[in-house]
């Protein structure tokens, strides 16, 4: 069986794709990750075709909708370019996404947005980020620095073999036979849920709900300890020691 893949903001791969012509490389996703996922580099800024070097570009505006702009160029507006990168076809090959943190376009919750002065007023989304979600609402998503906590990667992990499982074809049924001892071992009442929707549900809209019911679950697991003990079942035990630690 294929192995689950994900896209990775190329500079945490070591790759020099960034405004300065460096890179951002994380060992935990590069050399950890790297044994349990194929790992697909994305660099939407490149992919744009901004090059490197580039003049660095910042968001302006409100919070729910800011622009990418030139720090040095205001006119300078690449928002659009940006956030056609989020439907290239790539990207429905995937089962989720990690990406670099603060970054104008890839930052999911930690991008500094701007006001017309220049001042710091939110924090938010990059616009290949914002723009992904909305186009595929249930990718599990996570920014690389909080994947350094042993108990958010394996969530993090879990989600996406929850996801992998999800997308192939199958009866609602089948897949909650397989997903629901993971989910009891993090939460028996949202166990519970799952085992009604199953019953009742039927189609791909049902199995959709079934899956952001269960990605819902492994975002706010009700504690790291369940966490371990529901994963035994999912991740080989050498993976999972690597992965938890």
């Amino acid at each position: 069986m294929a192995r689950p893949r994900i896209g990775v903001s190329a500079c945490l791969l070591g790759e020099t794709v960034r405004y300065d012509g460096g890179h951002r490389r994380d060992p935990v996703v590069a050399e950890v990750l790297a044994r349990t996922f194929d790992l697909v580099p994305l660099c939407p800024e490149v992919a744009a075709g901004l090059g490197v070097p580039r003049p660095p570009v910042h968001l302006v505006g409100a919070a729910h909708a800011p622009r990418a702009v030139g720090v040095d160029d205001p006119a300078r507006d690449v928002t659009a370019a940006l956030a056609a990168q989020a439907e290239t076809e790539i990207l429905t090959t995937l089962d989720g996404v990690i990406l670099k943190a603060r970054s104008p376009s890839c930052g999911i919750a930690s991008t500094p947005i701007h006001d017309a002065r220049g001042n710091v007023h939110a924090l938010g989304a990059g616009v290949f980020a914002r723009a992904l979600r909305r186009a595929r609402p249930l990718l599990p998503m996570a920014e690389a620095e909080r994947l350094a906590d042993p108990g958010r990667r394996l969530a993090f992990v879990l989600a996406v073999l929850v996801h992998h499982h999800a997308r192939r074809p199958r009866r609602l049924a089948a897949l909650h036979e397989a997903v629901a001892p993971l989910l009891e071992g993090c939460d028996r009442a949202a166990g519970r849920r799952a085992a009604a929707l199953a019953r009742r549900g039927r189609g791909r809209a049902a199995a959709r709900r079934y899956t952001a019911l269960a990605l819902a679950v492994l975002a706010r697991p009700r504690s790291a300890a369940r966490l371990r003990r529901a994963a035994r079942g999912w991740i080989p035990a050498p993976a999972r020691a690597k992965i938890a630690r």
